[in-house]
């Protein structure tokens, strides 16, 4: 897969906390990143599956909560592959 970046930023209402748990759920990877995977179930309680364009291949999710007025980061590595997504308050 060749290497690629792609960053945007986003401003919103809506509660940091709600957000978090969107970007935080690894399930839901494909609707807000669809060029990573088309499909994500579970494979252990730590580790995914993750499928995309007929290609599938393991994914390690890690996460912290957000604070008020700071960083937080959803990281999800697959061999290669690293989606991270930040979100500051």
């Amino acid at each position: 897969m060749p290497e690629r970046t792609v960053a945007r930023n986003v401003e919103t209402d809506v509660e940091p906390d709600v957000i978090f748990e969107i970007l935080a759920d690894p399930k839901l990877i494909p609707q807000w990143a669809p060029a990573f995977a088309e499909t994500v179930e579970s494979d252990t309680q730590e580790r995914w599956r993750v499928s995309k364009g007929g290609s599938t291949f393991s994914l390690q999710a890690a996460t912290t909560r957000p604070s008020p007025r700071s960083l937080c980061c959803c990281a999800f590595l697959a061999s290669d592959l690293l989606l991270a997504v930040g979100l500051r308050l």
